[in-house]
């Protein structure tokens, strides 16, 4: 969604808050309220040196709104907080919220060196922590901090040229986990089928991998494409672009690594074929990446979608010697990936909606396929072989410590389970952590769901 504004408030008309302040104060929340008050009553109007109240408008309606300043509780000079910050649900997921915060941290630069804020929601703590805030759970008043030092911003909105770097963007601390799971999904041989009989590449390509990470893809895909061929790697993480580009600099290759945002992202049809790999799970609003997908894809290009769909990979493991509910409880998985979809908007079922969701935006001869793999952790195998398979298979989550029972059991109940279910589920974790080991039999089978189409119309 770009069809809004952020302006500075001076002034609080309760009619123009009216429709924030009814829906939160249904919603048992009463901070919007505060807001009035304080307002009304000119205890706290934003008005201060290095304060300010934004509003997020679509025409007149105001769908948003989010203030700073100078923290109250903690008599340190250089110190802001970020305050009273609502989005109307209807506007959720559409970058609105992600634009005020983003606005904030941009005035906040220049008057502080730390932003910090109170939250003890779920949601709201996946949401800071995307935009670059860390945990500070021992602080008084304080669950998240930004030390806006850290922070720049690069992105191009509305003809302004900002600088977004995130202090810590989450996946730029991945990129051992990355490295160390990818080699779980496909065979070489199966990619070369891909590549040659099913997807039909016969003559260069340029090819745009989105949310492309150290460039994973392109060293799979380029061996196997027509000589001539092009690669764009594009993610949000620094460290991971800097990574890519240090792994292909030897190599002969003709690539390009892009640090960019892709919810930003303006698309223009100029790609062959645009690809990713387990991405719009990650995405809050997946549908609208897709369209941009499309969108930089030339007319008669292809669209090529890689995505799990988590409750087939966790329904397909074996572990020798324990019952596969012992291992994985799927009714209470397909519970938790249902309830996180509905509050966050990322689905790590999203491989078996994907060809929905194609023909939906426009692609047509859409065709899907699963990756090959399957691994087997078998204790006659090379030592060797042995230990780096069973340390992927950890990487990816499967067998690892659940961590402190109570505070694993209170985020599953905020995630929408039962008491007895996470409790339950905690017990699963935590047993498969105890009997899972390098000398075990296991066989997995991640089963990622490929889909694919040609964009029809872009020119």
């Amino acid at each position: 969604m770009s069809d809004f504004e952020i302006q500075e408030i001076v002034q609080l008309d309760r009619t123009v808050l009216n429709e924030i302040l009814e829906e939160s104060n249904r919603a048992g929340y009463r901070h919007m309220q505060r807001l009035m008050n304080d307002f009304i009553e000119g205890h706290n109007r934003f008005d201060h040196t290095g304060e300010v109240l934004l509003g997020a408008f679509k025409g007149k309606e105001l769908i948003g709104i989010c203030g700073l300043n100078q923290d109250p509780y903690h008599f340190e000079p250089g110190v802001g907080r970020l305050r009273r910050m609502y989005v109307l649900e209807a506007y959720r997921r559409m970058g609105v919220g992600r634009e005020l915060v983003h606005e904030i941290i941009r005035r906040a630069q220049a008057h502080y060196r730390m932003l910090v804020l109170h939250t003890d929601s779920y949601d709201a703590d996946v949401f800071y922590r995307s935009i670059g805030f860390v945990r500070a759970d021992q602080a008084d008043r304080i669950s998240h901090i930004l030390h806006l030092h850290h922070y720049n911003e690069t992105c191009t909105c509305k003809n302004e040229e900002r600088i977004i770097n995130m202090e810590e963007y989450y996946w730029d601390t991945k990129i051992e986990y990355l490295k160390n799971t990818r080699n779980l999904y496909y065979n070489d041989d199966y990619l070369e089928f891909l590549v040659k009989q099913v997807w039909k590449i016969q003559s260069p390509v340029h090819i745009v991998d989105y949310g492309c990470g150290y460039g994973y893809l392109g060293l799979k895909l380029l061996p196997l494409l027509p000589p001539g061929s092009s690669y764009t790697g594009m993610d949000q993480g620094e460290k991971l672009i800097d990574k890519a580009k240090e792994i292909y600099k030897n190599l002969p290759y003709k690539t390009t690594f892009i640090v960019r945002n892709i919810e930003e992202l303006q698309a223009e049809p100029q790609y062959d074929i645009a690809i990713c790999h387990a991405f719009l799970l990650h995405m809050t609003d997946p549908q609208a990446i897709l369209g941009k997908m499309i969108r930089s894809v030339v007319d008669g290009g292809m669209i090529i979608c890689m995505e799990p769909h988590w409750i087939s990979a966790m329904s397909n493991i074996v572990l020798h010697g324990e019952d596969s509910s012992n291992v994985a409880n799927l009714g209470i998985l397909q519970k938790l990936f249902e309830n996180d979809q509905k509050r966050l908007g990322k689905d790590g079922n999203i491989g078996l909606k994907l060809p929905i969701y194609l023909s939906q935006l426009g692609v047509r001869h859409i065709q899907c396929r699963v990756s090959d793999k399957v691994n087997f952790l078998d204790v006659h195998m090379n030592e060797a072989e042995k230990e780096q398979l069973f340390q992927s298979i950890l990487e990816d989550g499967l067998g690892s410590p659940p961590g402190n029972r109570e505070e694993v059991i209170a985020n599953l109940i905020q995630r929408g389970l039962t008491r007895s279910d996470a409790e339950r589920q905690y017990e699963i974790e935590l047993n498969l952590s105890q009997i899972l080991s390098i000398d075990s039999y296991l066989v997995s089978a991640p089963n990622m769901k490929i889909t694919f189409g040609t964009v029809i119309g872009n020119s």
